[in-house]
């Protein structure tokens, strides 16, 4: 029975066989995130005969993608037996990328018919407020990319290495455009944290039952979504089995230090004593450093910190957790008079070099933001996601883009991105861009032949 996306409207059970088919052509990191400390982001130029690469593009991802069958399945043998997953890859298009495969413009647009991701990110660069691509790095203001390969493992000596072993083997049918390195921050007590040192990812998006029955409770607020939240049918393929998802990424710099000298001079104007100060932070964040939610306490040290549980249907007027608040922008949590934003799954991790964490002088940190969806409108940067972990595909998997957005935050004097992070002004927002779309087995396949 094939998988109709308007009648599952609650997290799926991983291990019921119905779903086997689908998870088995589904790259991982979509509906659950890949988890690894250590990441690197390789960003390609197709280069010499079409078929060639083709073949040796299918070669790639038969050896280094990760379907969310096999992360599932590896997500629970750590949770049995404490062995943790091993090296974990994706594999991206741009809509560029797949005219370098072969596929003509107008085809792609019979499947693609919205410009949106046709014409990749940096022609919609006004929409999204982004500075000139003049002033973008190296790499990616010249919109030359074609596809990018995440690797992520929690060895990261071990994961440059397979990451050398692929980039000699990719520079045989393409040219090394960008490589980023991304690195996972974590506080004392392990929980992983964003740059300005707040708990990250605690209210994601949950698509499987399994990650839903760990919440804890769930009679306040329930995280679990439905697949259509960020899937979309592959429309290039009769598989019945076939979905994906758009993603996008995005780099941005943001000033690690002015964003905390901010943070006393708004604690300076509310007049907050030394023992009240972390809450002007949490009143940008929506939550202490230590996770407590500003709707459940006005102190942290809140039992448990990381409590996802609770609404703000007692905080109407914003007299607890302000509505410019980071968490209450990204995740209204049913109030829908003011719904800031559409949910979405969303990763972020600190780019290379870190200097000046948390708060002494230096570059600002550069953040790597992640971010899968599959509503429609509004996108300038978006790939989709489905994918057989086999063999390069025809075409995205939907026709359906999203998008980055930025809002006003008044109280931090800057604009707190769409993706979860706050970024102050005092800097520019000199990013790199990407967009592209990952790759389906049987549609390379068939397009190869």
């Amino acid at each position: 029975m094939p998988i109709d996306l308007d009648t599952e409207l609650e997290p799926i059970v991983p291990d019921d066989p119905k779903y086997a088919g689908l998870l088995a052509n589904l790259q991982g990191n979509i509906l659950k995130g890949h988890g690894r400390d250590h990441t690197v982001h390789i960003f390609l130029e197709f280069g010499g005969d079409v078929e060639a690469v083709r073949t040796q593009l299918a070669s790639v991802a038969d050896r280094f993608v990760t379907s969310a069958q096999q992360q599932q399945l590896e997500t629970q043998q750590y949770q049995r037996f404490g062995i943790p997953g091993g090296l974990f890859g994706n594999l991206y298009l741009t809509a560029k990328g797949y005219r370098a495969l072969g596929f003509a413009a107008d085809a792609l647009a019979a499947l693609l018919p919205d410009p949106l991701f046709t014409d990749g990110m940096p022609a919609h660069g006004a929409e999204l407020q982004d500075p000139d691509c003049s002033t973008w790095e190296d790499g990616y203001r010249d919109s030359r990319i074609d596809a990018m390969i995440l690797l992520g493992d929690d060895d990261e000596p071990y994961l440059l290495r397979r990451a050398r072993e692929l980039i000699n083997e990719l520079q045989e049918f393409s040219t090394l455009l960008v490589v980023e390195r991304g690195n996972a921050l974590r506080n004392e007590l392990g929980d992983g944290i964003e740059h300005f040192g707040y708990v990250d990812g605690r209210s994601q998006p949950l698509y499987y039952s399994t990650d839903l029955a760990q919440e804890g409770g769930i009679d306040q607020w329930n995280p679990g979504e439905p697949l259509k939240r960020v899937l979309v049918r592959d429309p290039s393929v009769a598989d019945e089995d076939a979905f994906g998802s758009y993603f996008v990424f995005r780099k941005l710099e943001q000033d690690v230090l002015h964003f905390k000298l901010r943070e006393q001079e708004l604690a300076d104007e509310l007049g907050l004593d030394a023992s009240d100060r972390e809450r002007a932070g949490a009143m940008v964040v929506g939550r202490f450093e230590d996770g407590t939610p500003l709707a459940l306490s006005q102190t942290d040290g809140f039992t448990p910190a990381k409590e996802n549980n609770f609404t703000f249907e007692g905080d109407a007027d914003a007299l607890k957790c302000p509505f410019q608040a980071h968490i209450r922008k990204v995740n209204p949590r049913g109030d829908v008079v003011r719904r800031f934003a559409r949910r979405r799954s969303r990763s972020g991790c600190v780019g290379s070099p870190v200097v000046g964490f948390p708060t002494a002088p230096g570059p600002s940190t550069r953040m790597l933001f992640r971010r899968s969806k599959s509503y429609p409108r509004g996108a300038s940067a978006c790939c989709s996601c489905a994918f057989r972990p086999a063999s390069p595909t025809s075409l995205p998997s939907s026709r359906l883009p999203g998008r980055t957005m930025r809002t006003s935050s008044p109280r931090t004097r800057g604009v707190i991105q769409s993706s979860g992070r706050p970024e102050p002004a005092s800097r520019s927002n000199r990013p790199g861009r990407c967009s592209g779309a990952s790759l389906t087995r049987s549609r390379l396949r068939s397009a190869a032949l």
